[in-house]
């Protein structure tokens, strides 16, 4: 689904009324020289729809700016929404015309785009796959792709102004989205929420300059293969799913030593036998921080550790077709 657009359009394309209109809503910057000459008018960003999340926008001296999620244009989240460009255009700029009483022009080629977030949501089962996939995230290799996690979230190529991603838990975003009263959702679909990862593929400014690509000729294909090969590329090609049966040999190639190897095996066998709380009541700090540094340069992560053996849902969510409305996940649970 398409969960974001940035829309601008040179004010030139504004009739006259509809700028009276929203000169008188808009909030300027005023910047004067020091003999009291007007310098420049930057308009403040403008919020319409102060019980949901909406859009925002910003009228200036140049242009007009409208950025949101079309989702939440035309439905109290954004869970779900449209994967059509032109329907995603289309509903924010007609809840734009009814919030502000004006009537921008429809023609997508007067709009240039500068963002765009096309989203996939993934029903992993629950909130324990869902944190074991996240956790998962922030120990991948990703060649070049750089991924940080931050409050349960993961990043990657954050700076980039080309293509960035971010995976997240949709059920405790949509907790904070609640408390912030930035989004409403029933307690039926909160409790449908808590098996969904979201993976958001942000498709930004330098994406179009580099391809001369046509914000608006951008299918719904168009779109899933861009998602699909961006993720692919920092997970899934970069995935090695340690086995069981040959972790001993993983650990004797990354650890300092052979007995390192196999004491940081027995320590696992141990966790599994008696609990994570157990094994390490058991053992020394430095022995537990060994092993722990020692299973984890073998490619297994905090999860696999605690539970005591290797989990392997790991790279699957990404091969299942996504789930697209609610009735999809409802699905996959009965």
């Amino acid at each position: 689904m398409i969960d974001w657009l940035t829309l601008i359009l040179d004010r030139q394309h504004l009739s006259v009324s509809d700028l009276q209109v929203l000169e008188s809503k808009t909030d300027l910057i005023i910047r004067v020289t020091q003999d009291g000459e007007e310098r420049s008018k930057t308009g403040l960003w403008e919020r319409l729809r102060s019980d949901t999340q909406g859009l925002t926008y910003r009228l200036n001296d140049r242009e007009l700016t409208i950025t949101g999620s079309p989702a939440s244009a035309i439905s109290p989240n954004n869970v779900f929404g449209t994967n059509d460009i032109l329907q995603a255009f289309n509903d924010m700029l007609s809840f734009f015309a009814d919030a502000t009483h004006t009537e921008p022009p429809r023609n997508p080629i007067l709009w240039r785009c500068t963002r765009i977030d096309y989203t996939q949501n993934y029903h992993l089962g629950g909130q324990v796959a869902v944190n074991q996939a996240l956790d998962y995230f922030s120990r991948l290799p990703t060649r070049g792709n750089n991924v940080t996690v931050d409050r349960g979230t993961a990043y990657w190529n954050q700076r980039s102004k080309l293509r960035k991603g971010k995976g997240y838990n949709k059920y405790q975003h949509a907790l904070y989205s609640m408390d912030k009263k930035t989004a409403l959702y029933t307690p039926e679909q909160l409790e449908l929420l808590k098996g969904i990862l979201r993976l958001e593929l942000q498709i930004g400014r330098q994406y179009f300059n580099k391809y001369g690509t046509k914000w608006y000729n951008l299918t719904e294909q168009l779109l899933q293969n861009e998602h699909a090969k961006f993720f692919e590329s920092v997970l899934i090609n970069n995935i090695e799913v340690p086995r069981m049966d040959n972790l001993l040999d993983k650990l004797i190639e990354v650890s300092p030593t052979e007995g390192q190897a196999r004491s940081a095996l027995q320590y696992l066998h141990t966790i599994k036998a008696m609990g994570s709380k157990t094994a390490r009541s058991m053992t020394p700090d430095r022995t537990h921080y060994r092993h722990i540094k020692n299973l984890k340069a073998a490619g297994l992560t905090q999860a696999d550790i605690q539970s005591g053996e290797i989990l392997h849902f790991r790279p699957k969510f990404i091969l299942m077709e996504p789930v697209n409305c609610w009735e999809d996940i409802a699905t996959k649970i009965a």
